[in-house]
């Protein structure tokens, strides 16, 4: 055995003391090396914001002392445990992506992703996390007819994947987004949030437009980027029959023009509208129409009562108005006035004729068929063309020229119907 002297003691002393110190300084050294690879950040997931890792970007690294904007490429960045947040960014466009990881029902969180990469830390855990931001702007904007509006929404996720199910977790840092339009015609409800977790649940933006504008360009702003990033959402197609729901003189004595037109519809090719009435007739019951020409049919009522008029187009929801046909008291009362005033002038012009009673109750019925010959059955009565629109001026006017020269009127109808072929 060896003798212990005092230096052999003073070297193994020496020597402990070595190794202690080694095993202290790869402890204290250890998380600083596991987070410095590359590996920990999982640069490949998020090649879509920065392809090269030895590329430089700028990075808003926020911290105790305030926030701090640096030039580093990404794969020597640290994030040391006194900073609480870090954003890289790189360029302005948008993109289509997907989860890596699924929600807890097995589908995957997709949407546009801004061009940034979040580093932040979770409550509890001093681990670094990274996530992106999801805007979910797939489903269209719909029409409220009763508001004359469009309304929808989209959702806001911010997404970490490290895992195959998506875990949402508090963050220290929230994620401010502010939301606007250039229109004030387009309100959005809330226009500013802060989310302070990640995955689901979304946060959504309840959007109410009253523009033209299709689709609808939204300006999504972040700490990082006050400027925003542009996106988009739609509307959807919509064909519309213009004419509100009206009361209309029934019986068929009425034909009111009926106006359709496309709302949201990007594309330059026409689209074939199809007409179609419960209690009526329409004509034509066909037409093409486009984004900038609207079309008209003209609806002619039957009967009285309700009558739904329906416009229809592939890939279109149809649109319905609802048109009240009811007795037509106004045009008996005025066409028959309108004869009597007739029959009044003709009998003032030539007293040697038929009594006043008598020409009185011709004039009346003579005004009334006529009304109809001209109204209804469309038949041209005058040399002078008159507007077929129908009001109580007009059916006055035309009964006392049909009363007043009933004969030269008679002539041209007997004409008409026995004019040899």
């Amino acid at each position: 055995m060896k003798a212990l002297t005092f230096e052999s003691v003073k070297t193994d002393c020496r020597n402990s003391i070595r190794i202690v110190l080694i095993i202290l300084l790869g402890i204290l050294c250890l998380p600083d090396l596991c987070f410095s690879q590359p590996s920990k950040l999982n640069l490949k997931k998020y090649e879509h914001v920065i392809k090269d890792s030895n590329l430089v970007v700028q990075v808003r690294v926020n911290g105790n002392t305030g926030t701090v904007t640096e030039h580093t490429a990404l794969k020597n960045f640290r994030f040391p445990s006194s900073k609480k947040s870090a954003v890289f960014a790189n360029g302005t466009v948008t993109s289509n992506n997907e989860s890596d990881g699924v929600t807890s029902e097995g589908k995957r969180i997709k949407g546009l992703v801004l061009p940034e990469l979040y580093v932040g830390r979770v409550v509890g855990d001093d681990r670094p996390v990274l996530f992106q931001i999801f805007i979910d702007t797939i489903q269209p904007m719909t029409y409220d007819g009763l508001n004359k509006k469009y309304t929808g929404q989209f959702s806001i996720t911010l997404v970490e994947d490290s895992k195959e199910t998506l875990e949402g977790m508090v963050l220290e840092k929230p994620v401010g987004i502010e939301i606007s339009s250039g229109s004030g015609r387009v309100k959005f409800l809330p226009s500013y949030i802060r989310i302070d977790h990640t995955n689901l649940p979304s946060s959504s933006i309840r959007v109410v437009d009253s523009s033209a504008n299709n689709p609808l360009s939204i300006l999504v702003k972040t700490d990082f980027k006050l400027n925003g990033y542009l996106i988009y959402l739609k509307k959807e197609q919509l064909l519309m029959i213009k004419t509100p729901s009206k009361s209309i003189q029934g019986l068929g004595v009425q034909a009111i023009p009926i106006t359709a037109s496309l709302e949201g519809y990007t594309k330059n090719d026409s689209v074939n509208v199809t007409f179609s009435i419960d209690k009526g007739s329409v004509d034509p019951l066909n037409l093409y129409i486009s984004e900038n020409r609207p079309g008209t049919v003209f609806l002619r009522s039957e009967g009285v009562g309700l009558a739904t008029l329906t416009a229809s187009a592939n890939g279109f929801l149809d649109d319905q108005r609802i048109f009240t046909y009811i007795f037509p008291w106004m045009f008996i009362l005025f066409s028959m006035v309108g004869g009597i005033f007739g029959a009044l002038v003709r009998y003032g012009m030539n007293k040697a004729g038929k009594g006043l009673l008598s020409m009185l109750w011709l004039g009346s019925i003579t005004g009334f068929v006529g009304a109809i010959l001209y109204y209804v059955l469309g038949i041209e009565l005058f040399t002078i063309t008159f507007s077929k629109s129908l009001n109580e001026f007009a059916v006055l006017g035309v009964s006392f020229l049909m009363a007043l020269f009933w004969q030269q009127v008679f002539s041209k109808i007997k004409n008409i119907f026995l004019k040899k072929p």
